[in-house]
């Protein structure tokens, strides 16, 4: 599968989906004392808000010319409890890609006076600051096999240049993330002390996930597998994750490595397909938009294998990546449902019920159309 140069507008490129939503009132009124860790002279720089991201609060600092020099984060420790872990895989990261790709466009992180990663401020909070990247377009929304086959291809380039390193000195930075044993585990616990109102709202959901417990099978079979490498996953494959040259419209690296952590193919494959095959995101409540897009799929699995060279065990894996990941997360939305929307933000009541029940027909969609 071949595709054709493509232009993008550019827009901002720090941006990280999630539902969790900050307090605007913890804003800082003064940001001198951060500077003042990474900078010189911090009173030369103005801070803007940066992005659109959900979890960690970004801004980008302009110098005394108005120009992009650097972006600052606030991380997000509510959801990257260990921080110092996080750290500690993006200097491993961006060393092994250094090495094998000086090319490579990856989010250089600058050192506080103190020589540490981050500046830790009176209030406990966490903060890094890194090089802004110029010329640098993002994509939100994949709305193309195009932009599917792009999307893969980078986050399999980005696996590529972590091959062969050793994973064990990569540290998960959320635990047993995608562990589907874990994830179906706390699934029954919840189901177990869940009021019964919403056991009964939940019914039909709760059987037709545990009709699908062959999957657990499978995923068994893959752990115990020594020929299934061990390998670096992103695990967090949004298009905006990917930085694109606004020139030329092709990739130019993957950014946001704080969900990087061990683990198999599946993790980052899996999530492709699950976010973009069907015509709706997990949001969706009309079921008649769900549909199964065979193009997209295709573009996702060539950009995929066209980069990353896969053991024979993990090729026949590879129709069971997506049904794998949407079965994880139509468990962990039953699950939040069960516990009373204690992870999820929510819009409206029974939303996690919704969203569950949006996995649970693309779980289908994706046993009906891949073999």
């Amino acid at each position: 599968m071949s595709y054709e140069r493509e232009s993008f507008a550019a827009t901002s490129f720090f941006s990280h989906g999630g539902f969790v939503i900050f307090n605007p009132h913890s804003i800082m009124d003064n940001f001198n004392p951060i500077l003042k860790a990474f900078l010189t002279a911090p009173h030369q720089y103005t801070i803007i808000p940066f992005g659109q991201g959900l979890i960690n609060r970004t801004y980008r600092v302009d110098d005394a010319a108005g120009k992009p020099v650097f972006i600052l984060q606030q991380l997000n420790t509510h959801i990257f409890a260990r921080p110092q872990i996080i750290a500690g895989n993006i200097t491993r990261a961006a060393a092994l890609i250094h090495a094998r790709n000086q090319a490579y466009h990856y989010l250089q992180f600058l050192k506080t006076d103190l020589q540490e990663d981050y500046h830790i401020d009176e209030e406990g909070r966490y903060w890094r600051m890194s090089v802004y990247i110029p010329h640098a377009a993002n994509i939100t929304i994949v709305d193309s096999p195009q932009k599917a086959y792009l999307t893969a291809f980078e986050f399999a380039r980005f696996t590529l240049l972590l091959t062969d390193h050793q994973p064990e000195k990569f540290i998960s930075a959320i635990p047993q993330f995608h562990d589907l044993n874990w994830r179906f585990h706390q699934f029954e616990k919840a189901l177990r002390s869940a009021t019964q109102q919403r056991k009964e709202a939940a019914k039909p959901l709760t059987e037709f996930l545990f009709t699908q417990q062959h999957l657990l099978t499978v995923y068994q079979q893959m752990i115990s597998n020594p020929a299934i490498p061990i390998r670096i996953q992103h695990a967090d494959t949004k298009i905006s994750n990917i930085l694109f040259d606004e020139k030329d419209g092709l990739p130019m690296g993957v950014i946001d490595w704080d969900t990087l952590m061990p683990g198999y193919f599946i993790s980052d494959l899996g999530d492709m397909v699950r976010t973009m095959v069907a015509a709706a995101d997990e949001n969706e409540t009309d079921w008649n938009r769900m549909e199964f897009r065979k193009d997209y799929y295709e573009a996702i699995v060539s950009g995929y294998v066209d980069v990353l060279p896969l053991t024979a065990e993990e090729q026949q894996l590879i129709p069971y990546a997506g049904k794998l990941m949407t079965y994880m997360q139509a468990l962990r939305f039953l699950t939040d449902y069960f516990n009373g929307d204690i992870y999820y933000a929510t819009s409206y009541v029974h939303q996690n019920l919704y969203r569950a029940s949006n996995q649970c027909h693309l779980l289908q969609l994706l046993n009906d159309n891949i073999k």
